[in-house]
């Protein structure tokens, strides 16, 4: 029992690793836009301007606040990754401590 529960850990922690490098690169894309549209802003003026930088601001505020939500999924799920092993770890301390 204790080799699966190792194994199935092992591939959480794998799935953790794989979304903190998705998380990683989300952000990154992300910032690049900003980037990209910071270099926008300045090659055109005009309402159609105005209206488009405002809607953006708007959207750039939602993402950075999804950005943080999953970044809090992140550090669940890496808390929930600890428990699980100090739990596991625990019960194969007990385990050695039989006396059979």
């Amino acid at each position: 029992m204790a080799e699966r529960m190792a194994n199935n850990l092992e591939s959480f922690n794998g799935d953790i690793d794989e979304y903190r490098v998705h998380l990683q690169q989300l952000t990154d894309h992300f910032n690049e836009m900003i980037t990209h549209m910071s270099e926008l802003n300045s090659m055109w003026e005009g309402e159609a301007h105005n209206d488009f930088l405002s809607t953006f601001e708007v959207d750039k505020s939602k993402t950075f606040a999804m950005l943080d939500d999953f970044k809090k999924v992140l550090s669940e799920l890496e808390f929930a990754h600890t428990e699980y092993s100090q739990c596991e770890n625990n019960i194969s301390n007990m385990i050695e401590e039989m006396s059979v």
